[in-house]
């Protein structure tokens, strides 16, 4: 209304009103321009700011401009992700990380991979480190060593764990990368404690691992995550959980562990007695890509489909594979779902021995305390899975104390994956900084749920 005012001022104006008017139309421009470039940046550094501060996706998406801000699509793999709530200076270091091939064709990926790949690192990280990822990068086996490698930045060589020959063993790394760190993923029986500087999968039962990383979302369910985003109303995420359709999801294969297909029995036995809404997806065998359209095992769920379910269930039941810490247990955080596991799982009591060997039958799981980190999460910790059925029932006869317990667990796992996160970056960096003095992956004790307690 006002423009239109001045133009009609304009055209009726002698020469002098003229310029006069002019003048008041450009300095209204360049008003109106300067206070929407301004609003449009600083809305940019709140959402990054909202963003990194998130400690699960169902916080990442709750943003109203989650849908209609196109920019997110840019945002939200942004390499300025920071913590506020850090203390750390926010200086950029370089690190690059080569992600080694695991063949010679160099073409299939590792899951284990994921952590790298999801962003996590810069959800989760302080702001100090800006990460390069070198994927399928060269292990040369005649250790021709390529000059990028000598550089004088942190770097860290990332290879697999094979029971077989590996691809690209300790010797080979270290010949490749000289100047790097090394770490080994996928070795989830802890037989190569002390070859490597860090590791996925934890041990107590070796040195210190500041470079210790845990697993994460596999990269298909996290990028299914942002699909699901992206297309459904962001309230989807926030889904309180008593307000959510399936009591527990059953989603798991009976091939890594003896003990599964004990559980797989249990859930049959105590399901067909009872009514709670459940949703189970048992294989007996796993295929590697799920999301292949010629996988013919169709009793296994496409990612989409697979945290589409995660997203509408209260608990996620969580048995040990190959070995305690799983992909899983992260899945069901992020899509706001409560793990449930066993106390022999949580503190690997059993061997997985899928092959039923009897010399294994009495032995604990090679790495010791694998999920010490989870001890004093708010989680459901079973004696026993017998009890699965009596103690879910029992949960859901209070809604407000599960939707309690739903925001305390993505609390806790947010402070715990920015702490183990701010330890990598100071033993990526050697930095001897506070924050690193917290004894960042170690949790407190008490908040877990004891089935004793429950049942009295």
């Amino acid at each position: 209304a006002q423009l239109i005012i001045f133009i009609n001022m304009y055209f009726r104006s002698r020469a002098q009103q003229r310029r006069f008017c002019l003048q008041i139309l450009i300095g209204s421009a360049a008003i109106f321009a300067a206070s929407f470039f301004l609003g449009k940046f600083s809305n940019t550094d709140s959402y990054l700011g909202d963003v990194s501060s998130s400690s699960s996706v169902a916080d990442f998406v709750s943003s109203s401009s989650f849908l209609r801000d196109k920019r997110i699509r840019l945002l939200r793999f942004s390499q300025e992700f920071f913590d506020p709530k850090s203390t750390a200076p926010r200086i950029k270091n370089t690190v690059t990380i080569y992600l080694t091939r695991d063949s010679s064709d160099g073409t299939h990926f590792n899951p284990a991979l994921s952590i790298f790949k999801t962003d996590a690192l810069q959800r989760y990280g302080t702001g100090r480190i800006q990460y390069i990822i070198r994927e399928h990068a060269e292990c040369d086996l005649d250790c021709n060593i390529d000059a990028a490698a000598l550089q004088q930045e942190p770097c860290l060589a990332v290879t697999r764990n094979s029971n077989k020959d590996m691809w690209c063993d300790i010797d080979h790394l270290k010949c490749n990368y000289p100047q790097c760190k090394t770490m080994v993923t996928n070795d989830e029986m802890c037989s190569k404690v002390d070859a490597f500087d860090s590791r996925q999968y934890f041990t107590s039962d070796g040195p210190d691992f500041g470079g210790y990383l845990p697993l994460g979302p596999r990269l298909g369910s996290w990028q299914s995550l942002l699909e699901i985003a992206r297309l459904k109303n962001p309230h989807f995420f926030n889904m309180p959980a008593s307000k959510r359709k399936f009591a527990f999801n059953a989603v798991f294969s009976q091939t890594t562990n003896r003990a599964r297909q004990k559980l797989a029995v249990d859930i049959e036995h105590q399901g067909s007695t009872s009514k709670l809404p459940v949703f189970t997806s048992i294989m007996t065998e796993r295929d590697m890509d799920a999301n292949d359209p010629n996988n013919r095992n169709h009793n296994q769920l496409r990612s989409d489909d697979y945290m589409e379910v995660m997203l509408d269930s209260i608990f996620t039941l969580s048995p040990a594979g190959h070995n305690p810490e799983c992909f899983r247990i992260f899945e069901a955080v992020e899509a706001g779902s409560i793990p449930v596991l066993s106390r022999d799982d949580l503190h690997g009591a059993h061997h997985p021995n899928q092959r039923n060997r009897e010399h294994l039958n009495d032995l604990a799981h090679p790495c010791q305390n694998a999920l010490v980190h989870w001890y004093g999460a708010p989680i459901v910790v079973l004696d026993s899975w017998s009890e699965l059925y009596p103690t879910i029932e029992g949960l859901l006869k209070d809604p407000a104390a599960l939707d309690e317990m739903q925001d305390k667990l993505i609390a806790w796992y947010g402070d715990y994956m920015r702490r183990v996160v701010s330890k990598f970056e100071d033993f990526m960096l050697d930095s001897t900084s506070p924050v690193a003095s917290e004894s960042p992956v170690d949790s407190p004790p008490g908040d877990s749920i004891n089935i004793d307690l429950l049942s009295t």
